[in-house]
């Protein structure tokens, strides 16, 4: 909230309008003034505080000196050099501190120009009501939380006076954190993964335009209440990380003549590893891959006992097998393999193509 105000002059310099941000209390964001100074360039410097009501301060602060040319100049905090900023210790100066506002209620500020072309320095006070700040709460997921879902809701609070709670439109930001960023750090440098404006509901469904999650990274998130473009109030940077699932290991090797019903092997990386135990020597293993509409696809299977060059072949005794899939760019599904000695039988193993 901005409260400007008028008043007459004193000395050659003199402030000719001021304003306090209470929604914006930071070094770069405090005031602005224009100054008016009838006499030759001058070194000016300001110093100032906000106080409640009761005297308390809220914040005090003190700027550099620096060069105010002759006639009417603008002068912003941000175009200041700050010496000393400091918030009160107060519950007041604490809340300023951690939200860069001021709480509600009301309170009284000062600005004091002093200058070496006056004997007397201009000062600006006024008053300033602020309403109730709303406080807003992350509540999932948990602060530093490990999570399953690349795609999880996001879950918040916010409380303080009906009537504005009722009215309240909040921004809520997901960014990539990387280490050793905290969640502070990376909503201040990372490029959002999405930002979504006007959130009226508590649990904000995971937009279905932004990408998954990747399992492994850590993030971080933060709700805002946003007032005519302007953030009035924000929730504490929270982060999360999202679990990085173990990465398959290849079952090595499953005996076609014990296969239980229904079971489905997982091919891990295109390969499937399967052992025929045969007493006798024989003629050679054929293999078959079945498809979609039981479309037979022929692959290459190594007989890994039977020593290098040796395809689709098989001696007596254990005879351990890896069948190869890469070369058919399967699609993700289920598949048969089916497998026949040269004595007519045949075996078939169910075998999941994942994702």
């Amino acid at each position: 909230m901005l409260l400007i105000g008028a008043r007459g002059s004193v000395g050659q310099v003199t402030i000719q309008s001021a304003s306090i941000n209470g929604e914006l209390l930071t070094p770069t964001t405090l005031y602005h003034l224009v100054v008016i100074n009838t006499g030759a360039p001058a070194m000016v410097r300001l110093d100032g505080f906000v106080r409640t009501r009761q005297g308390e301060q809220v914040v005090a602060f003190r700027t550099a000196e620096q060069l105010l040319p002759s006639g009417t100049s603008t002068w912003t905090a941000s175009s200041s050099t700050m010496q000393a900023f400091n918030y009160g210790a107060g519950e007041a100066g604490r809340t300023a501190r951690v939200h860069q506002r001021l709480p509600g209620g009301q309170f009284t500020w000062c600005i004091r120009i002093n200058s070496d072309a006056a004997e007397t320095g201009d000062e600006w006070c006024d008053d300033l009501v602020m309403e109730d700040l709303l406080y807003l709460d992350l509540v999932m997921p948990w602060h530093k939380d490990t999570i399953d879902e690349v795609r999880p809701a996001l879950t918040w609070t916010i409380t303080g006076s009906p009537t504005a709670v009722a009215a309240a439109k909040v921004r809520i930001t997901l960014v990539p954190m990387s280490a050793p960023m905290n969640a502070a750090q990376a909503l201040a440098a990372e490029v959002p993964l999405f930002n979504v404006n006007d959130v009226t509901q508590r649990t904000l469904l995971y937009p279905p335009g932004a990408p998954d999650l990747q399992r492994g990274r850590c993030y971080a998130w933060q709700a805002e209440r946003v007032v005519d473009g302007r953030v009035a109030d924000r929730s504490e940077p929270w982060s999360f990380c999202v679990r990085d699932l173990p990465k398959p290991q290849a079952d090595k090797y499953v005996l076609l003549d014990r296969i239980e019903p229904g079971s489905v092997y997982q091919a891990v990386d295109d390969r499937i590893y399967f052992r025929y135990d045969e007493p006798y020597a024989s003629t050679d293993l054929r293999c078959v891959v079945l498809g979609p509409g039981r479309r037979e696809l022929v692959p290459d299977a190594r007989n890994e006992s039977a020593g290098p060059g040796t395809t689709l072949s098989k001696q007596a005794g254990v005879n351990l097998y890896e069948l190869d899939l890469s070369p058919y760019a399967l699609k993700t599904g289920i598949y048969t393999l089916r497998v026949l000695d040269g004595k007519g039988r045949h075996y078939e193993l169910q075998f999941n193509v994942p994702r």
